[in-house]
C-alpha cells in the first residue's frame, strides 16, 4: 500500500533496517569510486516534506556517507539528530 507521497511500506521498512552506524564507519581508503553513486545523478522531488526527501536521497544515495562528485570520493559526516539542526537552518543565518 502507497501513501500519496509514493513510499511503499517496503520502502519505509528497508529504511529502518538500514545499519547507518555500519555505513559511517567504513574506511576511505577501502571505497571505490566506481561503487559509488554520483549526487549529481540524484532526482529529488523539492515539494516532499523533509523526511520523505531524506527518505529518497538514501535510497539513491545508497551511503550517505560515502557518494561521489565526478571523480571525487566525499566522505560525509551529519550531526546527531538530538540536534534538530537542519540544512535550511544553517543556509538562513
Amino acid at each position: 500500500m502507497e501513501n500519496k507521497f509514493y513510499v511503499s511500506n517496503e520502502e519505509i521498512e528497508a529504511y529502518k533496517n538500514i545499519d547507518f552506524e555500519k555505513l559511517k564507519n567504513m574506511d576511505i581508503m577501502e571505497v571505490k569510486l566506481e561503487d559509488l553513486i554520483d549526487i549529481n545523478d540524484l532526482d529529488i522531488d523539492d515539494s516532499l516534506p523533509y523526511e520523505i526527501k531524506i527518505l529518497k536521497f538514501v535510497q539513491q544515495i545508497k551511503n550517505p556517507f560515502f557518494f561521489k562528485v565526478g571523480n571525487v570520493i566525499v566522505n560525509s559526516t551529519y550531526n546527531d539528530t538530538k540536534d534538530n539542526i537542519y540544512i535550511e537552518d544553517c543556509l538562513s543565518k
